[in-house]
C-alpha cells in the first residue's frame, strides 16, 4: 500500500489533474498522515451506523453506473421502500438474537440456518463467524464467511461512492477484516479500500473509473487508472485487461524515451511498470532490465542500431548473438524477431552441414547457441534439440534427403531396398522411406520371382529373405514373398505366369482348370492374365455347377460352390451369385431352369412385373444373353415411357418409375446414369436437363460456392461423364472437390488456385470441364480433337481450387471464413483485412512449398507464417496439401499440371515431349528447373517421386502482387482452351 502511495504521489507531480481525476481533490492531505491512519487506526466495529444494514439487501449493483446525485436519491427512494422501522426496534432485535446465540448452544446445522435467514450482510457474516469459531472444521462457514464478506464488500463499495457514506463503508470494512480465513482477494480489496475510506474519500464506481482510463489520451495516466481500477475492483476483468494492454504501449512509450536520452523520464514509467499488482513475466523481465540500465545512467541503442548491427554481422552466429540482444530490449520489433527465426535457420543448415562432415564440436556449439534463442520456428527447434543430442553422443548425422535421393538412385532393387531400410530406421516417420521400402520390395520380389521361375533357386532365396526382414511391408507382399520362400526352402522352382495359363487351359474340367488358376494367383497375385483366367474358370463351373443344381444334383453343385468361393481375386458379381446358390443348396431348394425363367418373364404383362422377373433370371443365370437383352429392353422401354410423364409435370408418376428401374440389378450402366440425373430433377421439381453451357467464368472473383454449384449442376447434366468426390477439408472446413471427366483408364490431374491470389487458374479448369463436356454429348470437334475418343480413352480429373480458405480470404475478405480461422489470418496479416495479395492458406503456409521433395532447400522462406513463402514447419504440415499428396498416391496419374497465375511461362523439371507441345498451343516458353535447389512445390514431387511429367503454366503475363484482372481473360482461354485435351491425349499415346 506505501508504494502505491508513493507511487501515486509521483504521478501527481507527473500530471497535476491526476489527483483530482481519481478522488475528485481526495488528496488534500499529506502522505505521511495517510500512513500514519494506515498504521495506527485500530477501533472496533461503530455500532451507530447498524441502522443502515437493513437496506444493504436492496442496494442494486446497478447503482455503480450512477453519480453521487443519482446514488442519493435511490437510497432516499430505498429507505422509503423498506418496512417502516425504528432504529432502536432493529437495534434491539440485534442485540436479542446476539444473546440468543451467545446463551444458547446451538448444533453446526443450526448455526448454519441462523446465518443464512439474516436479513441484512453485516448481520449473516457475523453469524458465519460466530457459527466458524464453534465448527472451524465445517466448510460451510468458511464459505459463508467469504460469500457474504464479499456481498458486504460490494455494498460497502457502493455506499462508498456517496460521500455522506463514506464512514459507513469504513465500518463495513474493518468489521470485514475482523473475519477469520478471509480469502486473499477480498482481504486485499477491502484494506485498500478502507485506506480511502479512513482519509474521508469516496470512490468511483467501476464503469466510470474504466471510462476514464478508456479516454484518457496519454499512456501513463491511462496505465495508471487501469492500476487503481484493479485495486478498487480486482473481479473485473476489464482492469486486468486493461494493465495487460496499456502495460506493452507504456513500456514501448518509455523504451523511446530512454534510446533518445530521457532517461529519468523512462526511470519514472519503468517505476510505474513495476509498482504494477500484476505484470506479464517476460514483459516484467524486460522493464527490470531497462530499469536496471537506466538507473545506471546507460543511455539504450534504437531498435534500428540493433538491426543494422546484427545485419552487419559476416556470420550466422553472430548475427544471431546480435538479433537475440536486440529482443531483450525489443521484443515486440517485427524486423528483430524475422532476424532471430531467419539466422536461426541459416546458422541451423550451417551447423548441420558440419556435422555431416564430422566437425561435431563446431555444430554442437552452434546448437547450443541456437536453442538460446527466445524465438525459434518449431522444425528448426525440434531439429536442434535432436541433433544437439546426437553431437553429444559423438553421432554424425545424415540428411534424410541425401539418404532418400541415394536410396533412389541405388542401380538394383537389392540395394534400394536395403537403402531404404536404413533411411526409415534413421527416420522412421519420412513417409518417403516407407514409401520406398514397398515399392522397391515389389520390384525385388517380381525380379527375385523370375530367378525363381528360371530355376535359380539361390539367388531367389537370398532376395526373399531381403525382402521379409522390411519393416512396414504391406501384407500382400509379405504374404507373397513367404508363399515363394516355401517353394524355394523345398527347393522347387516356380512355374511361370505363362506354364500356369498353359497347364490351366490344358485341364480338361472346370474345377481342375480353376484350382490352376488359384494357386498360380497365389504365386503372383498382381497378374492380371491370371485374374482374367481365374474368373473365367470361375464363370464356367458356376454355370456348370448351376445346371447340375438345377438338375438335383445338389451335393455335386454345392461342392463346386464352395471350391469357386475358395478363390482370391473373384469378381464381386460371381462372389454374390456363388453365395446365393451356395445358400439355396443348402436348404435343398432345386434351381429353375433358364427357360422356364425367361417364359416367366416375358409373360408378365406389366413392365414393373417383368423387370422383377428377368432380374431374379439374372440372379441364377447371369450370362444368358435373353435374360440380359430382357431387363435393359424392358428397363428402356419404361425410362422413355417415365420420361414423358416428367416432362408434362408429372413428378410423382416419374419419381416412382425412376426408383423402380435403379432398384433392380443387371441393368446397363448407361440407362442407370441416365435415370439417375433425371431422377434427381424429378425430386427438386425439375423437368429433364436439356444440354447447355454452365459455366460464366469471365468474372474476376469466381468463388468457391459458385465452383460447387457449377459442379452439382454439371454432374446432373453429363451422368456417367462428370462426377465429383470430397477429397478432404481446408482449415475452415470446406471441400475440396475432384472433378472426373471421361471414362478412359489412363489418367491425368490438373490442378488450380494453390494459390490464393492465383483464383484465375480455378476459371481456367471449370471453364475447361464445361467446354469440353459439352462437346463430348453433342459429337463435336473441339480444336481439331475428337473429344468423344479422347475423353473414352482418358480421364481427366481436376481439382479446380486446392486452396479455398486462401482464395476466400483474397475475394471476401476475413469475415467470410470461421472466426478462429479469420482471427488467426488476421493477426498473421498485421492486423489488415485486406488480403488482395494473399498467396497463402488461412494459418500462413504457401501450400506450393509445404511437399516433402527439397523442402529443407526452399529458398526466401520467411520462417514463420506469412502472406506468401512460408514452407510451413514440417512438409505436408497443411491439411490442403496432405489432400493432394494423398489423393495422387491413390491414382495412376501419368501428367500433372499444376496452374498458377503470373508470367506466360512453363516450369518443368526433365522437360520433354508433353511440355513442348504445351508450349507450342500456348506460347509460353519453357524453364527448365531440372538443376534449380529449391524444391517443396508439387510438379517437384510429382517428377521426381513419381517420375511422371509435373507442369507448371503461368497462364498471364505478369500482373505484381494481386489477382489477374479479368481483362487478360480473353487471351488467357484462348492459349490454355485445348491444353486438357493436348496433355489427355498425349498421355493415352504414351501410356506405360
Amino acid at each position: 500500500m506505501k508504494k502505491t502511495i508513493i507511487l501515486l504521489s509521483v504521478l501527481v507531480l507527473m500530471f497535476p489533474s491526476f489527483s483530482q481525476a481519481i478522488s475528485g481533490n481526495k488528496y488534500n492531505e499529506s502522505i505521511e498522515e495517510s500512513i500514519k491512519v494506515n498504521e495506527e487506526h485500530s477501533e472496533k466495529l461503530n455500532e451507530t451506523d447498524v441502522s443502515e444494514e437493513s437496506n444493504e439487501v436492496d442496494v442494486s449493483i446497478e447503482n455503480q453506473d450512477l453519480g453521487n446525485e443519482e446514488l442519493n436519491q435511490e437510497f432516499k427512494k430505498t429507505n422509503e421502500d423498506s418496512t417502516p422501522e425504528t432504529q432502536e426496534e432493529h437495534q434491539e432485535k440485534e442485540m436479542i438474537t446476539t444473546h440468543e446465540v451467545k446463551l444458547t448452544s446451538l448444533t453446526a446445522d443450526e448455526y448454519y440456518q441462523l446465518a443464512i435467514n439474516q436479513s441484512s450482510y453485516s448481520a449473516t457474516l457475523e453469524a458465519f463467524i460466530k457459527g466458524f469459531k464453534m465448527y472451524p472444521d465445517d466448510e460451510r462457514f468458511t464459505q459463508g464467511i467469504n460469500e457474504s464478506a464479499r456481498s458486504l464488500l460490494d455494498w460497502a463499495s457502493v455506499k462508498q461512492q456517496v460521500q455522506s457514506s463514506v464512514q459507513t463503508a469504513r465500518v463495513r470494512y474493518e468489521f470485514i477484516l475482523t473475519a477469520p480465513v478471509l480469502n486473499e482477494t477480498i482481504t486485499k480489496e477491502t484494506k485498500y479500500k478502507l485506506n480511502y475510506a479512513r482519509l474521508g474519500e469516496t470512490i468511483y464506481s467501476p464503469n466510470r473509473l474504466y471510462d476514464m482510463a478508456k479516454n484518457e489520451k496519454n499512456v501513463s495516466p491511462r496505465f495508471s487508472y487501469f492500476v487503481e481500477g484493479y485495486n478498487l475492483y480486482p473481479l473485473d476483468q476489464r482492469f486486468s485487461e486493461g494493465i495487460e494492454s496499456s502495460s506493452k504501449d507504456l513500456v514501448d512509450w518509455a523504451t523511446i524515451q530512454h534510446s533518445l536520452g530521457n532517461i529519468d523520464s523512462a526511470i519514472v514509467r519503468y517505476d510505474l511498470l513495476l509498482s504494477s499488482p500484476f505484470l506479464d513475466k517476460k514483459l516484467k523481465e524486460e522493464v527490470e532490465l531497462k530499469f536496471e540500465m537506466a538507473m545506471q545512467g546507460k543511455r539504450m541503442d534504437s531498435s534500428d542500431k540493433y538491426v543494422q548491427i546484427a545485419d552487419n554481422e559476416q556470420n550466422s552466429s553472430a548475427k544471431l548473438n546480435a538479433y537475440i540482444e536486440g529482443y531483450k530490449f525489443y521484443p515486440r520489433d517485427q524486423h528483430i524477431i524475422n532476424g532471430i527465426y531467419l539466422s536461426s535457420e541459416s546458422l541451423f543448415n550451417w551447423a548441420s552441414s558440419q556435422h555431416e562432415l564430422g566437425n561435431i564440436d563446431t555444430a554442437r556449439v552452434r546448437y547450443e547457441l541456437i536453442l538460446t534463442a527466445p524465438l525459434l520456428s518449431q522444425d528448426v527447434r525440434q531439429d536442434s534439440e535432436k541433433n544437439l543430442k546426437l553431437a553429444r553422443e559423438g553421432i554424425i548425422i545424415v540428411n534424410p534427403d541425401t539418404l532418400f535421393l541415394k536410396a533412389k538412385n541405388e542401380q538394383n532393387s537389392s540395394a534400394k531396398l536395403k537403402a531404404f531400410i536404413k533411411g526409415y530406421n534413421s527416420f522412421p516417420d519420412d513417409q518417403r522411406f516407407i514409401d520406398g521400402i514397398n515399392s522397391s520390395a515389389r520390384s525385388l520380389l517380381d525380379w527375385a520371382t523370375k530367378k525363381h521361375a528360371e530355376g535359380n533357386i539361390d539367388s531367389a532365396r537370398v532376395r526373399y529373405e531381403l525382402i521379409i526382414s522390411a519393416p512396414m511391408l504391406k501384407n500382400a507382399t509379405k504374404n507373397e514373398t513367404e508363399i515363394k520362400l516355401e517353394y524355394v526352402m523345398q527347393n522347387k522352382a516356380l512355374p511361370s505366369i505363362n506354364k500356369i495359363i498353359k497347364d490351366a487351359d490344358s485341364e480338361v474340367n472346370s474345377s481342375a482348370k480353376l484350382n490352376t488358376y488359384i494357386t498360380g494367383l497365389l504365386l503372383y497375385p498382381n497378374n492380371e492374365s491370371l485374374k482374367v483366367g481365374l474368373n473365367s474358370s470361375a464363370r464356367e463351373l458356376l454355370n456348370w455347377a448351376t445346371i447340375k443344381h438345377s438338375e438335383g444334383n445338389l451335393i455335386t453343385a454345392k461342392l463346386r460352390y464352395e471350391l469357386i468361393l475358395t478363390s482370391k481375386g473373384l469378381n464381386s458379381f460371381i462372389e454374390s451369385e456363388t453365395e446365393t446358390r451356395l445358400q439355396l443348396a443348402d436348404k435343398g431348394v432345386l434351381l429353375p431352369t433358364a427357360n422356364k425363367l425367361f417364359e416367366i418373364a416375358t409373360n408378365e404383362t406389366t413392365s414393373s412385373g417383368k423387370l422383377m422377373k428377368f432380374e431374379e433370371g439374372l440372379k441364377f443365370y447371369p450370362t444368358d444373353k435373353r435374360l440380359i437383352d430382357g431387363i435393359n429392353e424392358t428397363a428402356l422401354s419404361l425410362f422413355n415411357w417415365t420420361v414423358k410423364q416428367h416432362q408434362v409435370g408429372d413428378f410423382d408418376t416419374a419419381i416412382h418409375r425412376y426408383n423402380l428401374i435403379i432398384s433392380r440389378q443387371g441393368i446397363k450402366s448407361s440407362i442407370l446414369r441416365s435415370v439417375k440425373s433425371n431422377l434427381a430433377l424429378a425430386n427438386k421439381g425439375l423437368k429433364p436437363i436439356t444440354i447447355e453451357r454452365i459455366v460464366n467464368a469471365k468474372v474476376q472473383n469466381y468463388t468457391h460456392a459458385q465452383m460447387q454449384n457449377d459442379i452439382n449442376k454439371l454432374e446432373l447434366m453429363y451422368p456417367g461423364l462428370i462426377s465429383q468426390e470430397v477429397i478432404g477439408k481446408s482449415l475452415d472446413g470446406k471441400n475440396i472437390i475432384a472433378v472426373k471427366l471421361g471414362n478412359g483408364k489412363t489418367e491425368v490431374l490438373f490442378n488450380g488456385s494453390a494459390h490464393a491470389r492465383e483464383h484465375m487458374t480455378t476459371n481456367l479448369l471449370m471453364k475447361m470441364i464445361d467446354e469440353y463436356a459439352y462437346a463430348f454429348s453433342k459429337n463435336l470437334y473441339f480444336d481439331g480433337f475428337n473429344v468423344r475418343e479422347v475423353l473414352n480413352r482418358t480421364t481427366i480429373w481436376f481439382i479446380p481450387m486446392t486452396n479455398p480458405d486462401g482464395v476466400t480470404l483474397v475475394q471476401l475478405g476475413p469475415d467470410s471464413l470461421g472466426s478462429n480461422v479469420s482471427k488467426k489470418a488476421i493477426e498473421i496479416n498485421g492486423g489488415s483485412k485486406n488480403f488482395t495479395s494473399w498467396k497463402a492458406n488461412a494459418r500462413g503456409v504457401d501450400l506450393n512449398r509445404n511437399y516433402p521433395t527439397m523442402w529443407r532447400t526452399v529458398s526466401n522462406n520467411p520462417g514463420r507464417p506469412s502472406e506468401s513463402h512460408y514452407k510451413g514447419p514440417v512438409p505436408l504440415s497443411e491439411p490442403e496439401s496432405q489432400t493432394i499428396y494423398k489423393f495422387i498416391l491413390s491414382k495412376n496419374f501419368k501428367t500433372l499440371v499444376d496452374y498458377h497465375s503470373s508470367g506466360e511461362v512453363l516450369y518443368a523439371r526433365l522437360p520433354g515431349h508433353i511440355e513442348n507441345l504445351v508450349s507450342r498451343k500456348t506460347g509460353y516458353s519453357i524453364i527448365d528447373e531440372t538443376n534449380f535447389t529449391s524444391g517443396g512445390d508439387l510438379p517437384t514431387w510429382f517428377t521426381l517421386e513419381l517420375g511422371m511429367p509435373g507442369l507448371t503454366p503461368e497462364i498471364s503475363h505478369y500482373v505484381g502482387s494481386r489477382p489477374v484482372p479479368l481483362s487478360n481473360w480473353d487471351s488467357i482461354w484462348k492459349k490454355n482452351n485445348s491444353v486438357g485435351l493436348i496433355v489427355a491425349d498425349e498421355a493415352y499415346r504414351n501410356r506405360r
